[in-house]
């Protein structure tokens, strides 16, 4: 719940500020030199830019959070199943076996999203960020292939 705050907080922030700076965009640009409407151009573009990353990154949340209810209401497959120490960390051992066990299944059903997720996961819990968000997307694409 408070991802999905923070989110919402951001895309509005992103959201606000884009709208001042494509106003302040055609502000330059109807100044009409060709310096002004260039720099007006280059103005315009940044905003687009950060609602494009904004856009994704929410469908990337929405999409990963689909994934993870159907998992759970259709399989019944825990997602959370390393184990932890008295604070609530994660193990590294167990996370580095529990992503050994994640990733040979993947690597038996390249085409399954199921597994895929769950490899994401395996490597969140291992702490690399990159890979996790590669394989969730992996994930994504083959579960939106299967839906048709």
């Amino acid at each position: 719940m408070r991802a999905r705050v923070l989110a919402g907080v951001m895309a509005a922030a992103v959201l606000l500020y884009g709208f001042m700076l494509i106003s302040w965009g055609i502000a330059v640009i109807k100044g009409g030199s060709l310096v002004q409407i260039v720099f007006g151009l280059g103005i315009l573009a940044i905003p687009t830019i950060g609602m494009v990353a904004v856009v994704r990154e929410i469908r990337f949340g929405v999409d990963s959070s689909r994934l993870a209810r159907t998992l759970a209401e259709q399989d019944g497959v825990p997602l959370d199943t390393v184990a932890r120490d008295e604070n609530g960390r994660i193990d590294p051992a167990a996370a580095d076996i529990e992503w050994q066990r994640r990733k040979a299944l993947a690597d038996q059903a390249p085409d399954d999203w199921r597994a895929w997720f769950l490899l994401g996961i395996a490597y969140d819990n291992a702490r690399d960020r990159k890979q996790a968000r590669a394989a969730v997307r992996r994930a994504i694409t083959l579960f939106k292939a299967a839906q048709g």
